[in-house]
């Protein structure tokens, strides 16, 4: 029995004096070794194609009265796979934001479009831009929309354009 315990401790003794292997040389994983939630980088939406544009220049002011309007151009490619008809149904749209992110209700408008944008061309949307009712920073957020769909929930980039309120 003590010459197999021998053998026993002989052999645990020459596995554990080995040389590791590079792949054994590698860290165990740890909490260290996961990034904290907070670090990892959100991906963003791919875009869906037929869900695609850029707004190549706007003259959105940076600053507005309460309840005022004023009147903005806005010129969007369509760098979609498909064609915007005259009149809709795909229109420029915009919506207010507050400061901390949050939508403000009822605070949004429509242009359409002047004349058909093929894909590949651009347009220039006018559209009459009314303030927050309040004083304040605020984000006014241009988008393309069609009938229930913003096309930023499709992974489209939106303008976001902040805007002092006085």
């Amino acid at each position: 029995m003590r010459t197999w315990i021998a053998i026993a401790v002989m052999v645990s003794v020459v596995l554990a004096c080995t040389k590791p292997t590079p792949q054994e040389r590698q860290p165990a994983p740890g909490p260290q070794a996961k990034p904290a939630p907070a670090a990892q980088a959100r991906r963003p939406a791919p875009v869906v194609p037929e869900f695609s544009y850029a707004i190549l220049r706007h003259d959105t002011p940076k600053e507005m009265t309460a309840d005022s309007v004023v009147l903005v151009t806005v010129r969007v490619k369509n760098t979609s796979t498909r064609a915007w008809p005259v009149r809709g149904p795909i229109q420029l749209g915009f919506y207010w934001t507050g400061e901390k992110g949050q939508r403000l209700p009822k605070e949004e408008g429509r242009a359409l479009a002047p004349k058909e944008v093929a894909p590949d061309s651009s347009v220039a949307f006018r559209c009459r831009v009314k303030a927050p009712n309040a004083p304040g920073p605020y984000v006014l957020v241009w988008d393309m929309i069609e009938p229930g769909v913003w096309f930023g929930s499709k992974g489209a980039k939106l303008l976001r354009i902040p805007v002092h309120v006085r």
